[in-house]
């Protein structure tokens, strides 16, 4: 007797995907908010910071910076705009030039490829595909435009200092891309449990170095997102300076996201988590 083909079917399937992102409300395609009467001016930022485009460098690009006034510039990032500070509202001389603060690609577009991106998504602050996000640059005169305000420097009637300030620092691992693992034959096709990590291994061991903690202050907030395969009883253990604060027991497949408060004087000179 011969056993069924199961294999066309699944190609059928396969076939009536489309490249949709369902926000909650709507189905998104991605290019909703494209005017296609509208050019746009690619720009590429793979690093967090500031990015300034002089007036030169825009009209080397092809931008018409000597007949389009900076007030009608519009600066769009995942379909909404956001704010730049220029120099001029008006034509660009030779010296003018554009700011704004530019984001490397994380998980903005990634997560619509979870289900549940929040319990599935390994590494939400490392992209499964590119690091670099465009901005696009157009021009409106329609709209009000997004712009920072200059504000002056004034150091008179000052407020009560503050005591201190938070910051984040963070051990953020891509060597290897980790698939959720249904045998040693098949793992997952889909984006379920999926990210960029560290090697797998029965003891990691990251090192934070606190910079000039506030002794007087509240204690730190501390996140740990990991995950383990299918096919075992997992015990997992998070210590910091081998104090325990997270005791971890399940069996098969899991992402775990902890956070947990670590008293100031456990890390007066280092953390070893």
């Amino acid at each position: 007797m011969k056993k069924p083909i199961v294999l066309p079917l699944f190609l059928l399937f396969a076939s009536l995907a489309h490249a949709q992102m369902w926000n909650g409300a709507d189905t998104l395609y991605g290019n909703e908010w494209i005017d296609f009467s509208k050019t746009y001016y690619k720009i590429k930022v793979a690093e967090d910071g500031v990015y300034r485009i002089g007036s030169q460098t825009l009209a080397a690009a092809g931008f018409a910076v000597g007949s389009i006034p900076a007030g009608q510039w519009r600066l769009y990032r995942y379909g909404e705009q956001v704010p730049v500070f220029t120099t001029s509202s008006g034509i660009f001389g030779d010296q003018d030039y554009l700011e704004f603060y530019g984001e490397k690609n994380r998980d903005a577009v990634d997560r619509y490829l979870f289900e549940n991106p929040s319990e599935e998504n390994l590494n939400p602050w490392y992209s499964l595909f590119n690091d670099t996000t465009a901005y696009y640059l157009t021009w409106e005169t329609a709209g009000q435009p997004l712009r920072y305000t200059s504000i002056p420097n004034d150091l008179n009637n000052l407020p009560p200092k503050q005591e201190f300030c938070w910051f984040t620092t963070q051990q953020l691992y891509t060597q290897t891309l980790f698939k959720r693992k249904r045998s040693n034959e098949i793992t997952n096709s889909w984006f379920e449990g999926e990210g960029f990590a560290r090697n797998a291994g029965n003891l990691t061991t990251a090192a934070l170095v606190p910079k000039k903690l506030f002794a007087g202050g509240p204690p730190a907030n501390m996140t740990v997102r990991y995950a383990c395969q299918s096919g075992a009883q997992h015990q997992q253990r998070i210590t910091v300076n081998d104090t325990i604060f997270a005791d971890d027991n399940f069996s098969g497949w899991g992402m775990i996201h902890r956070t947990f408060q670590v008293p100031l004087p456990l890390i007066a000179t280092s953390a070893s988590v």
